[in-house]
């Protein structure tokens, strides 16, 4: 039944847009959308695809291609806003310039040494090749921003039985409104409210929106950026601020600058991971000074005067949800001071949080060396050096009970084509800070030792091969296992990135770990899981395809356990990108959680996400957007997870819903002035 569903879905996906083609003009080169959605898949990893904000990597890259990084004057600082370059690309880049003089067009792109195939068809929409007359004044910028109006809707067919119970007073329906200016890259504010469908309007407390952020980042001259509002924090390698990473552990190993992207301005909806107060960042020379101070209030449960940890998810429907919103106000601020040469970077940090009711941890051995308290802080040196074929960097902290976490990567280039990698980290169990983001195997900088090694080599033909071993220990008790664990992983990754837009991606990656063993405390068993993956990307005429096909196989307590997944999306364009019409099924077949599947689906601008697909069913959509007049967008998009295991609910609690289907459907206005 669920295959002859996903041949019905295909067939009838054809039949509409392959009439729609035989009248649209061609497109050469993939469109804004289809950069993004395939950087996106390119960059996430099915461990991680659920925490990858999308909204965030979607604005950056959307600014950046309303106002590119110009090559002949670009610095290693902008380059590295571009989340798919390593820094052996970055490196060359800036070689390139350096010795052979500003660059006369884009293409000469392709003669730059050890620029990957697939980087250059990345590259194209975000740069350009100008003057070098120091930039765009004040005056020129404001005369020319950009403005942008956006609204969205979207509501689920199903109803949840929180709506029945009264549990989930607000109306089942969701939606968003923004507003951006843009004056070039001299300025960017805006004003960002959400509501999440159930979360009550105008009743039981409530203030309207859930969520209202506004935001301005300011340059003033070419070396001070102020910031006000919301923004977002990250400093040499992330061990005491630091931002959620794109991609896995191969894209850390080649990205030194992957976490020190300093200070940005934050737009989206995530509901956590933000500060909100002023910042400035200064640089002069070679020198570079970023401050902030940030005072925002945390959701969490304070019974007794105190509160365990803090609650992610946003959200604020029942009454235990809106009690413990905004309950714990938390006071922050750091200082990074840095000074770059031509073969070195080096930087200090200073910064810590505090918050009056204090945090209190159970009285388990798991949570034993974790923070409680009320102030938290920290201070570390980060460091890079960059010598010809060897780059060497890294970050070493230590916090208030002087507890020490260390992460190291030496690179080394023999060849033009090969890079090779070695990275050791050391993270104490009693390590434990509220903002670091860092190389991890897990999601928190806390309780490991580990040790990776890695190549990357370009192929004949624009193929390159990636691949990478890690091995690490836990050497305090894990979530749910009394005991000290071990696991180690390898991953090997072939990616081709042709002519004619055709591009492709094989992945396979093995994985033992340390599991809980089922019906028991403290228990674990050894698990390996192992999955291989293809995604290929191919245009004919206006059509754009995306094909995946993933398998996963799970072994431990003496069973194995086995998944697949089947995916193709096509995306139309149609009357020269005025319309477009993106349909998707995913075919999943697995019997546990371990075995679950991710697939990024293209939504809304600012929408876009993955959702774990596990059990037995097919994942579609159907949107379709587009341009009546010049700046304004309209679309509508529905969407199904249906499942075909026999199940007569699907979810749980207040979020279950009778049937063995949920269906989403919205629609969004952009208006860009």
């Amino acid at each position: 039944m669920i295959y002859r569903l996903a041949f019905i879905v295909s067939a009838l996906s054809l039949a509409v847009l392959l009439p729609c083609c035989a009248a649209a003009q061609s497109v050469g080169s993939f469109s804004a959308d289809e950069i993004v959605t395939q950087i996106a898949i390119y960059l996430s990893e099915e461990e991680n695809a659920e925490a990858v904000d999308y909204e965030a990597l979607e604005e950056r890259l959307y600014a950046l291609m309303d106002n590119p990084i110009d090559l002949n004057n670009a610095t290693r600082e902008d380059l590295e806003r571009l989340p798919f370059l390593n820094d052996v690309e970055i490196e060359r880049l800036l070689y390139y310039v350096y010795v052979y003089g500003p660059m006369q067009s884009i293409y000469e792109l392709q003669l730059v040494e050890n620029l990957r195939p697939l980087s250059i068809r990345f590259l194209l929409p975000f740069v350009k090749v100008g003057s070098t007359d120091g930039g765009i004044t004040w005056d020129r910028a404001l005369r020319s921003a950009g403005h942008t109006l956006f609204a969205r809707v979207g509501t689920e067919l199903e109803r949840r039985a929180g709506y029945a119970t009264g549990r989930y007073p607000g109306a089942p329906v969701g939606g968003q409104l923004k507003y951006r200016v843009q004056a070039a890259d001299c300025l960017y504010a805006g004003v960002t409210m959400e509501h999440d469908a159930g979360e009550p309007f105008f009743s039981h407390g409530a203030g309207g929106f859930d969520l209202y952020r506004a935001y301005a980042e300011a340059r003033v001259g070419r070396h001070v950026s102020l910031y006000a509002g919301d923004f977002r924090v990250s400093f040499g390698r992330g061990l005491l601020f630091g931002e959620r990473a794109y991609g896995g552990k191969m894209e850390g190993l080649r990205r030194s600058g992957a976490n020190g992207r300093g200070i940005s301005h934050y737009g989206g909806t995530d509901e956590t991971d933000f500060f909100r107060g002023a910042a400035v960042s200064a640089s002069w020379g070679g020198w570079r000074l970023d401050a902030f101070y940030s005072y925002r209030r945390y959701d969490a449960d304070t019974t007794g005067g105190i509160f365990s940890t803090f609650r992610e998810g946003g959200l604020h429907r029942t009454p235990s949800e809106r009690v413990s919103r905004h309950a714990v106000g938390v006071h922050s601020a750091a200082v990074h001071a840095a000074y770059a040469g031509r073969h070195f970077e080096v930087g200090l940090t200073a910064g810590g949080a505090y918050h009056r009711i204090s945090r209190r941890r159970p009285d388990e051995p798991y949570y034993r060396h974790m923070f409680s308290g009320n102030m938290q802080g920290g201070v570390s040196a980060d460091y890079r050096l960059f010598f010809r074929t060897v780059r060497l960097y890294g970050e070493t902290a230590v916090n208030q009970n002087l507890a020490v976490a260390t992460v190291n990567t030496l690179a080394i280039s023999p060849v033009s084509s090969l890079d090779i990698y070695l990275n050791h980290r050391y993270y104490s169990p009693q390590y434990d800070m509220y903002f670091a983001r860092g190389f991890s195997s897990g999601t928190r900088v806390n309780n490991e030792h580990g040790a990776t090694f890695g190549f990357s080599i370009a192929l004949p033909r624009r193929w390159t091969l990636d691949a990478y071993a890690d091995m690490y220990k836990r050497p305090w008790v894990s979530y749910q296992i009394a005991a000290p664990t071990t696991g180690w992983e390898a991953r090997c990754d072939a990616e081709y990135g042709g002519v004619r837009g055709l591009t492709a991606l094989l992945s396979a990656r093995y994985r033992q770990r340390e599991r809980e063993v089922a019906g028991t405390t403290g228990g674990s068993m050894s698990q390996s899981v192992f999955s291989l993956r293809g995604v290929v990307r191919y245009g004919a005429g206006c059509f754009r395809f995306t094909s995946g096909a993933e398998g996963r196989a799970t072994a431990g307590d003496g069973t194995a356990r086995y998944g697949m997944m089947l995916a193709q999306d096509a995306v139309c364009e149609l009357f020269a990108g005025r319309m477009n019409i993106a349909c998707s099924a995913v075919l999943f077949d697995t019997d546990n959680w371990d075995n679950r599947f991710f697939w990024y689906e293209r939504n809304f601008p600012g929408s876009g996400y993955s959702s774990a697909l596990y059990g037995k069913g097919c994942r579609w959509y159907v949107m379709l957007t587009g341009r009546p007049v010049e700046g304004l967008s309209l679309g509508v998009r529905m969407s199904q997870t249906w499942y075909a295991d026999g199940r007569a609910t699907v979810g749980s609690g207040d979020d279950m819903t009778r049937g063995n289907h949920r269906t989403d459907a919205g629609v969004y206005i952009q208006w860009r002035l």
